[in-house]
């Protein structure tokens, strides 16, 4: 997703999106798009009344994409907004999409904005839905999670949706030397728990974020996650793609098609419902290679 590797599959990236013509092509490409839920699924959790604060609170909207969820939120109330994402060509594309309404869309990457916003303390309420998660594939989850808090004003709400597990993600937003309080609200959406939205309050200011202190500690909690809290690869799991794999027919030189292996993999709602098809596959295989 934008900003968001999650709602971007199967985008270019920003360098190559950078000239005029790309962004031309993308309005073509760029449809609007959400990430599992839509706005109707959480709105009432995250209205200026639900959060307690003003129409004219500012906010910051971390990897807004192509999602309709800025322009939602505009019509629910909120007036002061600043829309941003690391992908130039979805800004001026929406920039373009929303010229009647007054919102700014900037260019930036969330674990360092210093350079658009170099006074800390600028935003009421910083929202992100999906960013997090797809920084907890990198190493830069802790960056901006930083960066976030360093932009808030005390007393501000930072708005993460998160469809990880509730204790995993607020384990990351808790850390010690961040003073701050958490609150954590069910998402729901076609019957079912989808996902989660945490809602940092920001206590006090600091004289400077400790933010080596912080990533040592958010890493700290990424990796026992990966590898004991919810290891991908479990014993039962490697017995049963060994079983799955040893049934496959091979080529001459023992191999089973990647397209096969993709399907062995990954199950069918992660290929479908969640999008990691055969394209991001190979893309992803052919970045690791």
């Amino acid at each position: 997703m934008s900003g968001a590797a999650l709602h971007e599959a199967g985008s270019e990236s920003a360098a190559a999106l950078s000239n005029a013509e790309s962004i031309e092509k993308t309005k073509d490409v760029y449809g609007t798009y959400d990430w599992i839920v839509d706005y109707e699924d959480f709105k009432g959790l995250v209205s200026p009344s639900a959060l307690g604060i003003s129409e004219n609170s500012r906010m910051l909207v971390v990897g807004c994409g192509t999602s309709t969820l800025s322009e939602e939120l505009y019509n629910a109330g909120y007036k002061d907004m600043v829309n941003m994402d690391i992908d130039e060509a979805q800004i001026e594309h929406m920039r373009e999409q929303h010229a009647d309404k007054a919102m700014q869309w900037i260019t930036a990457d969330v674990t360092d904005m210093r350079k658009q916003f170099p006074e800390p303390e600028c935003f009421d309420v910083a929202l992100d839905k999906g960013t997090l998660d797809a920084l907890l594939c990198t190493d830069q989850a802790a960056e901006m999670i930083c960066e976030l808090w360093r932009l808030l004003t005390v007393g501000g709400q930072m708005l993460i949706i998160s469809f990880r597990p509730a204790d995993f993600i607020a384990s990351l937003l808790s850390p010690p030397l961040l003073p701050s309080s958490l609150s954590i609200k069910p998402i729901e959406a076609r019957g079912k728990r989808v996902g989660s939205l945490f809602v940092v309050s920001k206590s006090c200011s600091l004289p400077s974020i400790p933010a080596a202190a912080v990533k040592a500690y958010v890493d700290e909690r990424i990796q026992w996650w990966h590898q004991e809290g919810d290891p991908l690869l479990t014993p039962r799991r490697e017995a049963s793609l060994r079983e799955k794999f040893s049934e496959q027919t091979t080529d001459a030189n023992g191999r089973v098609g990647l397209s096969v292996c993709h399907c062995i993999m990954f199950g069918e709602e992660e290929r479908g419902e969640y999008g990691y098809g055969i394209d991001m596959f190979m893309q992803d295989l052919s970045a690791w290679r």
